[in-house]
C-alpha cells in the first residue's frame, strides 16, 4: 500500500452515490485521502460519509452547469484544496457526441 499512500491528498468525486464513484470514494478513504463526495443523493451521500469527517458529503447535480462554482467553492473552504479529481458522474445518452451540449440531452 505503500505505492498507494494518499494521506494529505484531497479528492473530489463526483457521481460518489453509486457504482463506480461510490467504490472510488471508499478507495480513496483506505488510500489515505481526504474526500468531497459529490452526488445527487442526500440520503446515500450521508451513509457513506457516515462516522468519517475525512468524507464532506456534497449533493449537487452537475447537469445544472450554474451548481459547479459553488461545489469548488465548498471543496475550498473545507479542505483548502483539491488534488485529485473523479469525474463518475454521468448519464446515458443515446446521441453522438457532437450532437450533445452542456445543458445535458439538448
Amino acid at each position: 500500500m505503500e505505492l498507494f499512500d494518499l494521506t494529505g491528498k484531497v479528492a473530489l468525486v463526483t457521481g460518489a452515490t453509486s457504482g463506480i464513484g461510490q467504490q472510488q470514494v471508499i478507495a480513496l478513504r483506505s488510500a489515505g485521502a481526504s474526500v468531497v463526495a459529490l452526488g445527487r443523493r442526500r440520503e446515500r451521500l450521508d451513509q457513506l460519509a457516515a462516522g468519517d469527517s475525512q468524507v464532506v458529503p456534497v449533493v449537487a447535480d452537475l447537469a445544472d452547469t450554474d451548481q459547479l462554482d459553488e461545489v469548488v467553492t465548498q471543496c475550498l473552504q473545507v479542505f483548502g484544496r483539491i488534488d485529485i479529481l473523479c469525474n463518475t458522474a454521468g448519464v446515458n445518452l443515446r446521441q453522438h457526441a457532437d450532437d450533445v451540449s452542456l445543458k445535458i440531452g439538448i
